[in-house]
């Protein structure tokens, strides 16, 4: 995981694409987790950019700048961007879990750093 991505570090915005596929994939895993750990209630409860909806557009958004960050265009990543992504992927989910026992909050700290830019 990127430094500037991890819990207790300085609230960073994203700059660079690997930070932004992190972000994607942290949205990503939210909003597919989200509704089915805590129920609807509890995440309409968290406001509205935490809902599952929200949750993808700010995972299709930082897919996006990642890709244009890249230059890639309509193009697929490289296997190592691919790979780079599916490990993100994974240790969002790690991190998720975290959040459902109650043991450890840095997924919900690394998604506010993800947060959408004002007027996203």
């Amino acid at each position: 995981m990127p430094p500037s991505l991890r819990a207790g570090h300085l609230l960073k915005k994203p700059q660079a694409a690997n930070e932004k596929w992190t972000c994607a994939a942290f949205w990503y895993v939210w909003s597919d987790m989200a509704v089915d750990e805590f129920g609807e209630a509890m995440v309409a409860r968290l406001g509205p950019a935490m809902r599952e909806a929200a949750a993808r557009e700010a995972s299709a958004h930082w897919e996006k700048q990642a890709v244009l960050e890249m230059g890639l265009g309509m193009g697929e990543p490289d296997p190592e961007t691919e790979l780079y992504i599916e490990l993100q992927t994974d240790k969002a989910w790690e991190l998720a879990q975290g959040v459902v026992w109650g043991e450890d909050y840095a997924f919900v700290s690394i998604l506010g750093q993800c947060a959408l830019p004002a007027g996203q």
